[in-house]
C-alpha cells in the first residue's frame, strides 16, 4: 500500500502556522510525521511561535557536498539544514507556498509528494499556488484547493503583473472556466459553518 505523503500551503506564515497549531491540538499525527518548513529571516526576527518551534525546520537547499551536511538542533528544538532525506521522512509537510517552493533543488523522488492542501487560495497568486504543486506526484497527484475567491485577492504591485492577470487567483480563474464552473459544496455543513461566522 502506497503511504501518501501530503504537503499543506498557505499564502502565510500566519495561517501556516495556524494550521501546525491546530495539528498540534488534534493529535492526530506525532511529532515525527509531521514538520513546519520555515525561512531563516523567520529565526533571526524571533516570529517563530515558541510552542511551534519544536515542529520547525529549516532547508538544506545546497548542492551535496558543497556545504556541512549535518543537520543541527538548537536548544529550542529548532531543526537547521534539514536535508531531503529527513524532510521526505515526514508524512505531511506544512509552510507557505514560497518556503515549499524552496525543496524543489531537493530533487525527491518521482511520485515522493501525493497531495496538495491549499488553505486561503483565493489570496495567492497563481505562481505562488503553483509552486508547492510543483512538487506532486504526476500520476498520483492531487490537489486541493480551499479559501474564498471573493474574500481578500492576492497583492501584486506591479502594474505590468496586474496588467498580467496575476490580481486573479488561480482558485479564482478556475472557478470561472466552463470546464470547471460554480461548484455547489457538496458539504452542507460547511455553508452553514461560514455563513453562521459572517
Amino acid at each position: 500500500m502506497v503511504q501518501n505523503r501530503i504537503l499543506v500551503a498557505a499564502p502565510s506564515n500566519i495561517v501556516a502556522d495556524l494550521i501546525t497549531k491546530l495539528i498540534i491540538a488534534s493529535k492526530a499525527l506525532t511529532t515525527g510525521e509531521f514538520i513546519r518548513i520555515v525561512r531563516q529571516s523567520l529565526i533571526k526576527e524571533e516570529l517563530i511561535p515558541p510552542e511551534l518551534m519544536t515542529h520547525c525546520a529549516t532547508l538544506d537547499i545546497c548542492a551535496k557536498e558543497t556545504a556541512e551536511d549535518t543537520m543541527l538542533i538548537t536548544k529550542s528544538c529548532l531543526k537547521l539544514r534539514c536535508q531531503r532525506e529527513i524532510l521526505g521522512a515526514h508524512r505531511l509537510i506544512i509552510g507557505t507556498c514560497a518556503t515549499l517552493g524552496n525543496p524543489m533543488p531537493m530533487s525527491f523522488p518521482g511520485g515522493h509528494f501525493t497531495h496538495l492542501f491549499m488553505d486561503e487560495t483565493g489570496q495567492s497568486t497563481e505562481p505562488k499556488t503553483l509552486m508547492p504543486a510543483a512538487l506532486l506526484s504526476k500520476d498520483r497527484g492531487r490537489v486541493i484547493l480551499a479559501g474564498d475567491p471573493h474574500q481578500l485577492q492576492p497583492v501584486v504591485h506591479s502594474s505590468y503583473g496586474r496588467a498580467c492577470g496575476f490580481g486573479t487567483s488561480m482558485l479564482e480563474r478556475l472557478l470561472n472556466t466552463r470546464t470547471i464552473g460554480p461548484c455547489p459544496r457538496s458539504w452542507p455543513h460547511v455553508v452553514s459553518c461560514s455563513m453562521a461566522m459572517n
